[in-house]
């Protein structure tokens, strides 16, 4: 049986990893919206589940990297708080910035 040892910043790091990598999981198909009702051009067949493919990838990842991982270097009660904060603060990076989809 493997046994993991408690490193709080791998902890942190991967719940943070993890709640931003969830957002970015969003965006994709946050961004495929938006283009298609910005341009009025729909999105190909193969894009729009690619997009989605690509959207479930990376939520399975976040899930592994955020909630399962992080929490065997460190406690639940530190890996919740830091993937919300990390989803909080990418968000609007990405939302408001990058894509200037929230003001």
């Amino acid at each position: 049986m493997l046994e993991f040892s408690q490193v709080t910043w791998i902890c942190v790091l991967f719940s943070a990893v993890g709640g931003a990598i969830e957002v970015l999981a969003t965006a994709l198909l946050a961004y495929k919206d938006a283009n298609e009702r910005e341009t009025g051009i729909a999105w190909s067949q193969a894009a729009s589940v690619g997009a989605l493919v690509a959207n479930v990838i990376l939520q399975i990842i976040s899930s592994i990297l955020g909630n399962l991982i992080a929490t065997w270097y460190g406690p639940v009660s530190l890996v919740g708080p830091m993937f919300l904060c990390a989803q909080l603060v990418v968000n609007m990076v990405v939302f408001g910035y990058l894509l200037g989809l929230e003001s």
